[in-house]
């Protein structure tokens, strides 16, 4: 599986070495592929060198084991509005472009009421959600 990693999961995996960073070297042991873009990296780079900037060189080693993908900016015609800001249009629409079967966010604010769902073939869910999909658990 393709698994889109959105800034708010690579900054909680440079943040802390806890679960979310376990959960993303778990995905590529486990051969699945953990997908960004230079937009939800460059959030992350942002987040990170503001609340902890001594965590910028464990968020370039994560980057440096995600495979970087073009950013797409619009959604295809045939996926109605589904009701996020505009900032995280790129997000929802680069994971379905990079043809993602994931896409993993903590963003429960703007993402949370599309938990579950598919979209142009990418299904949004959060890490706990993403690691029972993947591995039958919820870490």
């Amino acid at each position: 599986m393709r698994v889109f990693l959105d800034a708010n999961i690579l900054f909680s995996a440079a943040f802390s070495d806890g679960a979310i960073r376990r959960l993303i070297r778990d995905i590529r042991n486990a051969a699945h592929v953990v997908v960004a873009d230079r937009y939800v990296i460059e959030e992350a780079l942002r987040n990170i060198s503001v609340h902890r900037s001594e965590s910028l060189g464990v968020l370039h080693q994560i980057i440096t084991a995600v495979e970087i993908v073009p950013t797409w900016h619009t959604l295809p015609p045939s996926i109605r509005d589904p009701g996020l800001p505009e900032k995280d249009i790129p997000v929802l629409a680069t994971s379905m472009g990079a043809g993602c079967d994931i896409l993993m966010t903590g963003d429960v604010r703007h993402f949370g009421a599309l938990f579950g769902a598919s979209l142009g073939g990418t299904t949004i869910r959060s890490p706990v959600d993403t690691a029972g999909v993947l591995f039958g658990r919820g870490d």
